[in-house]
């Protein structure tokens, strides 16, 4: 995860007016990162607990999966995912009642989001102070994004939701500063814990927050599941079969909405690589199709003005750890070199 990447000066980094996306450890070595920030509520605090599972090692393995999908996807490069703050949101986010015509996965995942943006947009919605500490504590490391894994206490339904870069209003360009100020401090994913442990759901979820977008209606049941793209027009997953068995890329689902499950594979969509196998053979099938299933292209374009979301507060081989949001009403934070 830490292994060093080189850094690519891009035309849209030089057209920015956010540059400083890279961090120095004091060597010529340059690098281009996306600061992550990762907050547990209690309940999935709790499940960790009862199975023996520790939140720092399963936020660093995730980290890990996402730097690896970056690599599988040609990605690797050019930026790098770096943990920067392992957090404790103080709620249980499965306590929170269900409205009225909404699944539980869903609404809870909505409630939550809308609480994190509630301490921007209208702080007088905002339920408990443990969200204030939450903003304060993604501001203070610098994070580019946060990502939330909690238990929705739901078996089934929706595993993750994110205010991805798809939110951002069309009649302006949507990299522009305008843009950017009102976005960063509502950026938030979330994933449910269980989800996480069995698949993909982190670095899914991850890629929304770069402008990848799910698989297009004319390959999934768009009456069945959500579809992209989102905010670029090819930003597709792609899905295609091997074996007698449909697999899609990261950003598709896990079935298609004709009664057909999924394998997802490690990697975003893109027409530049081919489908490897389990004995890693070349099976000449390309992972996506140009200009129309490439959430590898969105990525290339988005990640420079992610990675500018927030300026880099912590020093490349530091890695700030621990941090208590509305338990106890206090922040805790501690260095630890790594």
């Amino acid at each position: 995860m830490r292994s060093a990447v080189r850094f690519v000066l891009l035309a849209a980094l030089l057209a920015s007016s956010r540059l400083g996306a890279t961090v120095s450890d004091g060597s010529e070595t340059l690098r281009n990162v996306v600061d992550v920030m990762i907050a547990f509520d209690l309940g999935a605090e709790e499940l960790l607990a009862a199975r023996g599972l520790d939140a720092e090692e399963l936020a660093d393995r995730q980290i890990d999966l996402a730097n690896e999908a970056l690599a599988n996807s040609g990605l690797g490069d050019l930026f790098e995912f770096r943990l920067v703050r392992v957090a404790t949101l103080g709620v249980r986010v499965r306590d929170y009642e269900i409205r009225a015509g909404e699944t539980e996965a869903k609404h809870r995942f909505n409630w939550m989001i809308g609480q994190y943006r509630s301490v921007t947009e209208s702080p007088e919605d905002v339920e408990d102070p443990a969200w204030f500490d939450l903003a304060t504590a993604c501001e203070e490391v610098g994070a580019d994004v946060l990502m939330a894994i909690v238990d929705t206490g739901c078996a089934t339904g929706m595993t993750g939701l994110s205010n991805g870069l798809e939110v951002m209003d069309p009649r302006y360009p949507w990299n522009s500063p305008y843009l950017l100020d009102l976005y960063v401090p509502t950026a938030i994913g979330s994933c449910d814990l269980n989800a996480v442990l069995k698949g993909y759901t982190f670095q899914h979820e991850l890629g929304h927050m770069l402008g990848a977008g799910h698989a297009s209606a004319d390959q999934v049941n768009a009456a069945s599941i959500p579809v992209g793209p989102q905010l670029f027009s090819d930003s597709c997953a792609y899905l295609f079969d091997w074996g007698g068995t449909l697999h899609t890329t990261l950003m598709g689902y896990t079935y298609d909405g004709y009664g057909h499950d999924c394998e997802r594979i490690l990697c975003y969509s893109t027409p530049e690589l081919t489908f490897r196998d389990a004995s890693g053979a070349d099976t000449g099938i390309p992972l996506g199709v140009a200009g129309r299933y490439d959430n590898v292209r969105a990525i290339r374009e988005a990640y420079p003005f992610v990675a500018q979301f927030r300026t880099h507060v912590v020093r490349y081989g530091d890695w700030l750890v621990r941090t208590a949001c509305g338990a106890g009403g206090t922040l805790k934070t501690s260095y630890d070199g790594l």
